[in-house]
């Protein structure tokens, strides 16, 4: 199923001075009530709060206003299975490179050392 989302052209209007305050103070009391949630539930979310999330990020700033990202909705709990698994195995091996690395470089101050 492919479902494209279009970004809409943001409307911008000069304001006022008091209507900034106003608007980042109301900006300010949303953000600050944001959170990182760790313990999800295992419930669906509607697909319009996700649609409007994606919508949402966007509109985000980047550079040269390109827009360079893609964003893909994975409802699929095999392929997310499939996703976590890679993604912990990636880590894994960068974890593994690191120690590595750091065996062969003293390994060489030893060789260094006795000769």
């Amino acid at each position: 199923m492919n479902m494209e989302f279009i970004t809409k052209k943001l409307d911008f209007s000069n304001q006022t001075i008091t209507e900034m305050k106003l608007n980042s103070k109301n900006f300010y009391n949303l953000v600050k009530k944001r959170r990182s949630i760790r313990d999800f539930k295992n419930q669906k979310i509607d697909f319009e709060i996700i649609k409007n999330a994606v919508l949402a990020a966007g509109t985000a700033p980047n550079g040269a206003n390109l827009q360079p990202w893609h964003f893909v909705i994975i409802k699929n709990k095999v392929i997310k299975k499939r996703i976590q698994l890679n993604l912990f195995l990636q880590i894994l091996l960068r974890i593994i490179l690191f120690i590595l690395s750091i065996i062969i470089i003293f390994y060489g101050l030893y060789l260094e050392s006795i000769n």
